[in-house]
C-alpha cells in the first residue's frame, strides 16, 4: 500500500508576487501615456468643433448684417464695452442668454445702459456675467470658469469682480473696432467680407488662448466672454501674432498686460505680450479661418522676429503691415489684405 504524500503550499511565493506586481507596473507605465494621448486627442477634437461652431456663427452674423461683428460696443475702447461674443450668441443656440443680456438696450441696472455691467450684476436670481458658457471654453483648459486677469475694478484680487473666461479670441484685423477702425477707410464701420482680399481661406478669424496662472513660465491670460472690462487690455477679446504661439506671458497675478511684478521677464518693448495665442494642446493651438475651417497650427510656424517691436508697441495688428512678407507665415495669415503668399501652415 502506497503511503499518501502530503501536498505542499499552493500559493505564490513572495518573489513571484513581486514579479507580477513589477509586470503590472510596467504595463501601466506603458499604457498611461497612450490613455492620456487619446484623451487629449478627444479634447482637441471637441475644441475644434467649438471653434467651428463659433466661426460659422460669425459667418452667419456676417450674412445677416453684411459686416463682421464689432470687437466692441458701443465703441472699441469705451469703458466696459460689450465684445463680439454676445453679438453671435443668437447664432449658437444661445438666444435666451443673449436676450437676458439685453445688450446695448437697457441692461440692469439702468446706469449700465449700453455698456458691460459689473461682474456681480444679478439677473433672475444669479450672477449673469459669472455663469459658465461652454461654447467659449476649450475642454483642455480645465474647469476654471472665472478669469482673474480682467477684473472690474482692474487688478482686483476679489473673485466677485471676475467675469466668465473665454478661450477663443478674435483677429483684430477682421473683427475690428466699429468706430475709427484699424486701417479701415473710410471709418466708421465694421469689416466687410469684400475687404478680405487675401481670401477667406488664408486669413485667421479666431485663435486660442489658455488660462494659466502657474507655472509662471507658462502663464497665459485667456479672455472674457462678454467684452472688455474698464481700464483693462483689449486682449480680453482679441489676439495678435506679435509673439510666437505658446510664448509665456509675464502679466501679474490679477492684471493682464501689467509687468510690475515680473518686469525682469518682460520683453522690450513689453506692450501687448498678453495678446499672444496659446493653448494646452501640445505643440501649438487651434485656429479658425474666415471661411469657417479650423486648423491646428504649430507653435513653430514661421514668424517675423521683429513683429513684437513693430512701431515700438509690439501690437502687430494696429501697426503697419511691414511685419508681413515672404516667409512670415504667421503674420501673413493674420493680415487680411497684405497680398503676401501665405505658404504652408
Amino acid at each position: 500500500m502506497t503511503p499518501r504524500q502530503s501536498k505542499g503550499p499552493t500559493g505564490f511565493t513572495l518573489v513571484e508576487l513581486l514579479v507580477v506586481i513589477a509586470i503590472i507596473g510596467v504595463l501601466v507605465a506603458l499604457l498611461l501615456p497612450a490613455v492620456q494621448t487619446a484623451r487629449e486627442a478627444a479634447r482637441r477634437t471637441q475644441c475644434s468643433n467649438k471653434l467651428k461652431q463659433l466661426s460659422l456663427a460669425i459667418i452667419n452674423y456676417q450674412d445677416t448684417a453684411l459686416v463682421f461683428p464689432p470687437q466692441g460696443l458701443p465703441t472699441h475702447g469705451t469703458p466696459n464695452n460689450w465684445g463680439w461674443g454676445p453679438m453671435i450668441m443668437p447664432y449658437i443656440e444661445l438666444q435666451a442668454l443673449y436676450t437676458s443680456l439685453n445688450v446695448n438696450s437697457g441692461m440692469p441696472p439702468g446706469a449700465n445702459l449700453g455698456t458691460l455691467p459689473h461682474a456681480q450684476t444679478q439677473f433672475s436670481g444669479g450672477k449673469l456675467l459669472q455663469q459658465r458658457v461652454d461654447a467659449f471654453m476649450c475642454p483642455s483648459d480645465g474647469n476654471v470658469v472665472l478669469n482673474q486677469f480682467y477684473a472690474n475694478p482692474r487688478g482686483s484680487s476679489d473673485s466677485a469682480n471676475r467675469y466668465s473666461k473665454n478661450n477663443y479670441l478674435c483677429n483684430q484685423q477682421v473683427i475690428a473696432t466699429a468706430v475709427g477702425g484699424f486701417n479701415k477707410l473710410p471709418p466708421p464701420r465694421c469689416t466687410r467680407i469684400a475687404e478680405i482680399t487675401d481670401g477667406t481661406s488664408n486669413v485667421l478669424l479666431l485663435g486660442e488662448r489658455a488660462l494659466r496662472v502657474f507655472p509662471l513660465e507658462r502663464r497665459s491670460t485667456a479672455g472674457v466672454v462678454w467684452g472688455m472690462p474698464t481700464n483693462n487690455s483689449d486682449a480680453a477679446t482679441c489676439f495678435h501674432p506679435n509673439h510666437p504661439i505658446n510664448t509665456s506671458d509675464p502679466s501679474n497675478d490679477f492684471q493682464a498686460n501689467a509687468y510690475t511684478q515680473y518686469a525682469s521677464q518682460a520683453r522690450v518693448p513689453s506692450n501687448c505680450n498678453t495678446h499672444l495665442a496659446s493653448s494646452n494642446h501640445p505643440g501649438g493651438a487651434m485656429f479658425a479661418l474666415c471661411d469657417g475651417s479650423v486648423r491646428f497650427i504649430s507653435q513653430n510656424i514661421a514668424t517675423n522676429p521683429l513683429a513684437y517691436s513693430n512701431g515700438g508697441s509690439g501690437c502687430t495688428s494696429t501697426g503697419d503691415m511691414t511685419v508681413t512678407g515672404t516667409g512670415f507665415v504667421y503674420q501673413n495669415i493674420y493680415w487680411m489684405n497684405d497680398g503676401n503668399d501665405v505658404g504652408e501652415f
